[in-house]
């Protein structure tokens, strides 16, 4: 990703690295830093225990008067599909044998807002707006496919010659559960995510 962004928009005043958001606030560097902050859909790949270290990290790095705009999955709405499917999934008489020990990576953003709201308080933020966001997408199979096979980690997990009737599957199941009542054959995605705008 590193590269990629540097092949497509580098400048001489823009630098890419890699670094860990529990530690990047401790760096001298960094910390006190920036006017601006942005984290989207990053954050809920890190241990959902480690969440808050991360965010006091970036949120270091900010100057006095500096804002941040963080954007994160969560399932507060307790409406994240990604769930029901890897637990369909691993009771699944076919599938099951290869997701059955699949644990998902992702920790989805669990505080409520107004927990979320006291704690930005508490990395030093004087200015805060945190909400959820629902955004309906309607998915072609097409489009559900090459989505599955793009964020759900466990379809490496099948064989190689199995993943088109994987794939083929968890459509259909998908499709029993969430179609889109508008767009016959399409599938109705529901994500919600917290977005947080903080001033320091």
């Amino acid at each position: 990703m590193i590269a990629t962004a540097q092949n497509s928009n580098s400048a001489s005043n823009v630098r890419y690295v890699v670094w860990d958001a529990r530690t990047v606030g401790d760096n001298p560097e960094w910390r006190d830093r920036f006017d601006k902050v942005v984290s989207f859909f990053v954050i809920h790949w890190i241990p959902s225990a480690d969440q808050p270290k991360a965010l006091e990290g970036i949120l270091a790095c900010l100057k006095k008067g500096g804002e941040g705009l963080i954007l994160i999955s969560t399932d507060v709405g307790s409406r994240h599909a990604v769930r029901g499917t890897v637990l369909h999934l691993k009771n699944h008489p076919k599938w099951g044998v290869y997701v059955k020990q699949y644990v998902l990576p992702a920790g989805w953003w669990s505080r409520s807002i107004k927990d979320t709201d006291e704690l930005m308080k508490t990395y030093g933020c004087t200015s805060v707006n945190c909400e959820i966001a629902t955004d309906h997408i309607s998915l072609s199979e097409l489009q559900f496919k090459l989505t599955a096979k793009t964020l759900l980690s466990f379809v490496s997990l099948i064989p190689a010659e199995e993943q088109e009737a994987f794939l083929d599957d968890l459509y259909r199941q998908a499709l029993l559960d969430l179609e889109d009542k508008d767009q016959p054959g399409h599938i109705h995605c529901v994500a919600e995510f917290v977005v947080m705008h903080v001033r320091k």
